[in-house]
C-alpha cells in the first residue's frame, strides 16, 4: 500500500483560527481510494502531524484506520467506473447553528423557506445567554425540531435550570439533547426521568455495552471515528435511535459519511451531513448541497470529486 497526503486548512465563518486536515490517497493493487483525515485535537485527537508520522510508522489511529476505511470504499467503487452511491439514498439533514447569538427571526425564517424542518444548535457555552436568546425566539423556534448540544458543558443542577427556564412549546419541540453534561450512566437516567427531555450520547463505544439501558435514547454516529455497523448493532442492543453526523471536517469527509448513512439501511433519520456550510467555501464544497436539507452527491466514479482530487498537490507519505 501506498499512500499520499495534501495538507489544507478549512476557515470556519464564525470562529478564529483555521481547522488543518490533509486529504489521503492510498494506492493499493486494486487501484486508488481518497478519503479525508481531519483530527480535533480538542476532543482528544493527534493533530495532523502526529496522525500522518503513526501511519507513516504503520500505526494507524482510531482516525486514521477509518480513513483507510472509507478510502476502500471509495477505490472499490472507483476502479468500477461507479458512484459509491449508487443504490443508496442519503437521507436529509438538520441545520446546524455553531453561533446561537447569530439566530434570528429572519435566519430561522429562511432556514424554513429551505425546507429545513430540525435544527442543531450548540449551545453551552453562556447558558444564561443562551437561554435568553431561545426564549426571545419561541415562537419561531418551536415550528422546527431541535436538537440541542451542550458537548458536556453543564452540571446536573444547571441542566435542569434551563429546560425549566424554557417555555413548554420549545421544551415540546425537543427531539434530544446531546451531552448535557459529562458522560455518567446514573446522573443520565435521572435527567431523562425527571425533565422527560431524550439525550443523546456522542462518541458511545462497544465496550459500553451494558451501560444503563434508561440512560440515553439516542447514539450520535460519526463514520470518521466509528464502525458504524458495531454504533448499529450496539444502538439496537441499548434500545437507541441513530444520527449520523460528519466530522465537521472536509467535505471529502462530509461525503464519506454520508456514504456510510446510505450504507446503514436503517430507519432514514435526519443526519448531519451539511457542515460545509459553516466553514468558507472552497474549491469543494461548491459541489455540495447550497440549500436545503437534502445532500448533493458528487458526480463521477466512486465519492467524486475526481479533477478536484487528482489536481491536489500530493506529497508521498514516508
Amino acid at each position: 500500500m501506498r499512500l499520499w497526503f495534501s495538507s489544507y486548512a478549512l476557515q470556519p465563518l464564525r470562529s478564529l483560527g483555521s481547522r488543518e486536515g490533509a486529504l489521503l490517497k492510498i494506492e493499493t493493487h486494486d487501484g486508488l481510494g481518497f478519503s479525508d483525515l481531519h483530527p480535533w485535537p480538542e476532543l482528544g485527537d493527534e493533530p495532523i502531524a502526529e496522525q500522518l508520522r503513526l501511519l507513516a510508522n504503520d500505526r494507524p489511529t482510531k482516525l486514521s484506520q477509518r480513513s483507510i476505511e472509507l478510502a476502500a470504499l471509495d477505490r472499490e467503487a472507483r476502479s468500477k467506473g461507479v458512484s459509491a452511491f449508487a443504490g443508496y439514498t442519503v437521507p436529509d439533514s438538520h441545520f446546524l447553528v455553531n453561533d446561537v447569538a447569530a439566530l434570528s427571526a429572519q435566519a430561522l425564517a429562511d432556514c424554513s423557506a429551505e425546507g429545513f424542518r430540525t435544527l442543531k444548535i450548540k449551545l453551552g457555552r453562556n447558558p444564561r445567554s443562551e437561554v435568553s436568546i431561545l426564549q426571545t425566539l419561541a415562537t419561531e423556534l418551536s415550528i422546527f425540531q431541535l436538537r440541542l448540544d451542550f458537548n458536556g458543558m453543564l452540571s446536573v443542577d444547571r441542566f435542569g435550570e434551563f429546560i425549566d427556564a424554557l417555555p413548554n412549546r420549545l421544551c415540546s419541540a425537543i427531539e434530544f439533547v446531546e451531552d448535557p453534561t459529562r458522560w455518567d450512566s446514573d446522573d443520565w437516567r435521572k435527567m431523562h426521568e425527571a425533565t422527560g427531555i431524550n439525550l443523546a450520547r456522542d462518541r458511545c463505544h462497544e465496550s459500553e455495552r451494558e451501560v444503563n439501558l434508561g440512560a440515553f435514547q439516542w447514539l450520535i454516529l460519526k463514520p470518521a471515528i466509528q464502525v458504524p455497523c458495531v454504533i448499529r448493532n450496539l444502538a439496537k442492543h441499548l434500545r437507541a435511535r441513530i444520527c449520523v453526523t460528519s466530522y465537521l471536517d472536509h467535505p471529502v469527509g462530509q461525503v464519506g459519511a454520508a456514504l456510510e448513512a446510505a450504507r446503514l439501511q436503517t430507519a432514514p433519520e435526519i443526519c448531519g451531513l451539511l457542515s460545509h456550510r459553516s466553514y468558507a467555501p472552497n474549491n469543494f464544497s461548491q459541489f455540495l448541497a447550497q440549500r436545503g436539507p437534502r445532500f448533493t452527491i458528487p458526480s463521477g466514479a466512486g465519492i467524486g470529486f475526481a479533477d478536484l482530487l487528482e489536481d491536489q498537490k500530493w506529497e508521498e507519505l514516508q
